[in-house]
């Protein structure tokens, strides 16, 4: 075997530890592949001699232990799959001296700061470190360094600081995750310059707006992000407000989650201008006015989540005009009038939720054509009238919940018609009449 160069074993059930003498078996090996199995035990340190290999891959095993400083000695070594281990301790700065240019460590119990090295390595296209335990501020020149990273991975750990503004240089870049850490400050506009961006995702950290306007005026600078597809900044205390620009944001944004930001004001009439949207996620936040109208020239959303804010006015009935809508979450607002009944009309809706507003009259007759429907949720809100036969026509229904409102007349027995219904609830209503035992 002294001449194998390739060896590819991935995705078996293979188990044990990993020989202790592969450096003096395998002289030549150039790649290994052992991704996918059940191996455990520590890396063995002769491993870290096999001056030759360019690829090593032992991504979803069970190893144990820490990375040893000597896998600076693998100076020809290219891709680096480390991911989903149990491997501890620190990382230590010797794979900085590598040419590498893929290195996956994410999903391991790795800790301490990201040593400055990681981001000097100039050949590097992914860098992804994310759900470990890394803490502290990243290095002050990351992205100075790395001009042809595309990819960076860093969310699900416990780093701090602030969002770099040296982060641009790295002009390349694609892809960004760093959700769920501690970053605090704001994000800053020199994200213009990353052109190519086309995933950013940066929620669940403390960033802020800037102190000396309450406008969120990092959306002005993703409008130089032409390929922008995916915008998370979710969880985080902008405590500002929606500029108008946002319909400047280029029409490949698919989908933009923003959720609990305690972002303030109206919904920009320009949000129609994303035309490529398919997921619009704005619930959670101090959101007033009415839903714009324009949001029916949406035509490719399918989730539309605006529950917890202040809005109010009627639901638009332009609204029926999302005709792929499967998501449509409008609770907790201060919304008032009819259900209109042309969402009825919505053959792919999933999921209406409308509970805790101030809604009057009747459910439209027309929602119970919505045979697909899962969940019709109204509670704590002003409706009456009778709860009809049909409603045994939406026989995939999961929940159903009409409680504190004011509908009276009997409980219909076709309620129950269906297999999948595990949540129903008329509670605090008017309703009369013997109840009609059935089988649930």
């Amino acid at each position: 075997m002294s001449s194998l160069e390739i060896i590819d074993l991935r995705e078996n059930n293979l188990n044990g530890s990993l020989p202790m003498d592969i450096h003096y078996d395998l002289p030549a090996l150039q790649e290994l592949y052992l991704d996918k199995n059940q191996l455990t035990g520590q890396i063995p340190s002769s491993l870290w001699e096999c001056r030759g290999l360019q690829l090593l891959s032992l991504a979803d095993n069970k190893l144990t232990g820490r990375i040893s400083k000597n896998i600076g000695n693998l100076t020809s070594l290219k891709n680096l799959h480390l991911s989903d281990n149990n491997l501890t301790g620190t990382l230590p700065s010797e794979i900085g001296n590598l040419d590498l240019q893929i290195l996956f460590l994410d999903g391991n119990n790795l800790s301490g700061r990201i040593p400055f090295e990681i981001f000097n390595i100039s050949t590097t296209i992914d860098i992804a470190l994310s759900m470990n335990q890394f803490s502290g501020p990243l290095p002050s020149s990351m992205g100075l360094w790395i001009p042809n990273l595309q990819r960076l991975y860093l969310g699900r750990n416990r780093l701090s600081g602030s969002f770099l503004n040296s982060i641009s240089n790295a002009s390349k870049l694609t892809m960004i995750e760093m959700s769920r850490n501690s970053f605090t400050g704001f994000i800053p506009n020199t994200l213009a310059n990353l052109r190519d961006l086309e995933w950013l995702m940066i929620g669940e950290d403390n960033l802020t707006g800037e102190v000396s306007t309450p406008e969120l005026r990092f959306f002005n600078s993703l409008t130089n992000c032409k390929n922008l597809k995916m915008l998370s900044i979710s969880l985080n205390q902008f405590n500002g407000i929606l500029l108008a620009s946002i319909a400047n944001l280029l029409t490949s944004l698919r989908m933009f989650e923003a959720f609990g930001c305690k972002i303030k004001g109206k919904i920009p009439i320009g949000i129609s201008n994303l035309s490529s949207l398919t997921n619009l996620v704005l619930d959670s936040n101090k959101l007033t006015g009415f839903i714009p109208s324009t949001i029916e020239r949406l035509e490719n959303l399918e989730c539309l989540y605006l529950e917890h804010n202040d809005l109010q006015g009627s639901i638009p009935n332009d609204l029926c005009q999302l005709e792929r809508i499967r998501d449509l979450y409008l609770s907790h607002n201060k919304l008032n009038g009819p259900i209109p009944s042309c969402l009825g009309e919505l053959r792919t809706m999933r999921r209406l939720f409308l509970d805790s507003n101030n809604l009057t009259s009747t459910i439209p007759s027309t929602l119970w054509s919505l045979e697909d429907l899962l969940y019709l949720n109204m509670p704590m809100n002003f409706l009456s009238g009778n709860i009809p036969s049909d409603i045994g026509n939406l026989n995939l229904k999961t929940l159903m919940d009409f409680s504190l409102n004011q509908f009276s007349g009997v409980i219909p027995s076709t309620i129950a018609n269906g297999q999948m219904l595990t949540f129903l609830t008329l509670a605090h209503n008017k309703l009369q009449g013997s109840i009609h035992w059935v089988t649930w």
